[in-house]
This record gives structure tokens, sequence and C-alpha cells, in this order.
């Protein structure tokens, strides 16, 4: 079974969606120290994610138009991401 990252303002508020991240992604982003806490707090998950995100424009693209919308897809998707106020990551 898959463990996604999600999202949410603060730990009770409610949840922002999140690109689907593999296991792999997910256990990156939380990357818990030895307190049992992801290293850089809340704000080295959002950064690890964010770098994850950026990553969705590499490669080889079929057509300058698609890698266009992609860059603007990631976009739109960190400027939602980064306007919450209090993030909480976790993993499910």
């Amino acid at each position: 079974m898959s463990m996604n990252l999600h999202l949410s303002e603060g730990e009770e508020g409610p949840e922002i969606n999140l690109w689907q991240t593999p296991t792999h992604i997910t256990d990156m982003c939380l990357s818990y120290d030895s307190t049992g806490k992801p290293d850089g707090g809340m704000a080295g998950v959002m950064r690890r994610y964010v770098i994850w995100v950026r990553n969705h424009t590499n490669g080889v693209w079929s057509s300058k138009e698609n890698l266009t919308a992609m860059r603007e897809r990631v976009d739109d998707h960190l400027e939602a991401i980064r306007a919450v106020k209090d993030p909480f990551f976790w993993g499910f």
C-alpha cells in the first residue's frame, strides 16, 4: 500500500489538495529526525515537496506548448500551497 503526502491548514484545518506522491517521495518529504519529527519542521517538508513538484518540468518535452502548460500547472500549484498560513503535513 502506498503512502501519500497530505497537507492541511493546521492540524485540524481543512485539507489542501497535493499531487499524489509515491511512497518514497512522501518518506523523503517527511524525513523524520531522531526525535520523530520532520527534519526542518513543516517548512522543511514544504521545501522538499516544492523541489519535487518543480522537477515535473525536467526532461524532454514533445512540444514547447506542453512544457509551458506544465510550468503553468506547477506555478499555480505552488502558489496555492504557499498560501497556506499554518501548513501541517502528514503521510497516509
